[in-house]
């Protein structure tokens, strides 16, 4: 049977675009820096690290030597199950990030996660950009850093707000 909003080929891209109107929100509080997993086309920040950012390989990096620790990365990683735990490993490394993911709890790559800051369960699924539908499965906003009461207002109005420490 066929999805209605989005074709087998289309749920396999690894290149979606951050929604533009939930990374604005965000930008507004925490002022990101950079975009740790993107490209020319699809970053939001005006530095990035990917294909054509100034590191090409954000796996193959330490990424706190690029980030101080008073300065907010956002990433919106690969959601391919084989670098999933890679990038949460990764990102739960940088001082102050903020990484959209997709929720799955039960799986193994999900787990360090847990050692995030906050987690905020995004109400509802997102469209991501260029998407011809929403997302088939839920999203989360796991942050790390720390979170002055502005940032903790708005990742509230984006969802359920959970403090795993």
């Amino acid at each position: 049977m066929v999805n209605a909003t989005c074709d087998t080929y289309e749920t396999r891209r690894e290149d979606w675009e951050t929604p533009l109107g939930l990374y604005n929100k965000l930008d507004k509080v925490f002022d990101f820096t950079v975009d740790l997993a993107a490209n020319e086309k699809n970053h939001r920040a005006t530095e990035w690290m990917g294909p054509g950012g100034f590191v090409e390989d954000t796996l193959a990096v330490d990424v706190a030597k690029y980030l101080p620790a008073d300065e907010w990365a956002w990433c919106n990683p690969p959601y391919a199950r084989k670098v999933n735990g890679k990038w949460a490993t990764k990102l739960m490394e940088a001082p102050s990030v903020v990484a959209l993911v997709p929720v799955s709890t039960g799986s193994q790559w999900f787990r360090p996660y847990w050692d995030a800051t906050a987690i905020c369960w995004v109400g509802g699924r997102l469209r991501f950009g260029g998407a011809p539908g929403t997302a088939q499965f839920d999203s989360a906003l796991v942050v790390k850093g720390s979170l002055n009461d502005d940032q903790l207002d708005v990742l509230s109005e984006l969802g359920r707000v959970t403090m795993p420490l």
